[in-house]
């Protein structure tokens, strides 16, 4: 399947990073007063290739993260991006707080990834909304 990967600006300030070989993807938007990083990637190298790609983009500060939904491979980069805040529905939190550990071993079944996956420590929303959320940036 021929698609265009790494960093492509969707829109003014509308970034979506389409990762290699069709794996997870995450976005971000650059506002006046800084980033919303939308959700972080499964391992510790992504989530590091991630912030480059910001970084590479704006020198503004990422100030808000927001968790599209609880699985692994779009949440478990979340503790690299703290101190900003982590948003996410509060069924996010509650699914990635509770189905934590089954997700967890079943990614842990990949051997190739468990030096990375060592590397993980749980990292839950820490604002949460239930039905919506306004978020400015200047």
């Amino acid at each position: 399947m021929d698609y265009e990967s790494g960093v492509i600006e969707v829109a003014d300030g509308v970034y979506a990073w389409i990762n290699e070989n069709c794996a997870t993807n995450a976005g971000f938007i650059v506002g006046d007063d800084g980033v919303i990083l939308i959700d972080t990637l499964m391992t510790p190298t992504l989530a590091s290739k991630l912030l480059t790609v910001v970084k590479d983009v704006t020198s503004k500060p990422i100030r808000f993260v927001v968790n599209t939904h609880f699985h692994g491979d779009h949440v478990y980069g979340n503790q690299y991006f703290l101190p900003a805040p982590i948003l996410g529905h509060e069924n996010c939190r509650i699914e990635l707080d509770t189905k934590w550990d089954a997700n967890f071993s079943r990614y842990w079944t990949r051997e190739a990834l468990r030096p990375e996956l060592e590397r993980i420590n749980k990292t839950l929303p820490d604002v949460t909304f239930k039905d919506q959320m306004s978020i400015w940036l200047g």
